[in-house]
């Protein structure tokens, strides 16, 4: 008896894990990073999701900045990921580039 509520709560506990995974995958948007322009102008995502950049350009470096929120290093390869824990409209822009790319992410 105590070996089949063993296995059971071992089914149940790497369902859960599971679901809390697939929940967390979702949770986060993906913006690509290219010559100088971001693929999206608006990001919408939930409080407490994150946001993930990635570099795939081939001539210039750039990085993610919100001015008095986060800024990322400035480079030509690689992810910046950023959790937003709070509500609100973030303007980001690459601070290589300022006039030409620029985005918003609103966090619900």
């Amino acid at each position: 008896m105590r070996k089949k509520l063993l296995v059971l709560l071992a089914v149940a506990s790497l369902t859960i894990a599971g679901i809390l995974a697939a929940q967390a995958f979702a949770a986060t948007k993906k913006v690509t990073i290219k010559d100088n322009f971001f693929s999206t102008s608006k990001v919408t995502i939930k409080k407490g999701q994150s946001v993930t950049w990635r570099w795939s350009g081939t001539t210039n470096d750039h990085n993610v900045t919100s001015s008095g929120h986060f800024h990322s290093a400035t480079k030509s390869k690689g992810t910046y990921t950023k959790r937003f824990t709070r509500k609100g409209t973030y303007s980001i822009l690459c601070t290589v580039h300022p006039f030409q790319m620029k985005m918003k992410v609103v966090v619900k």
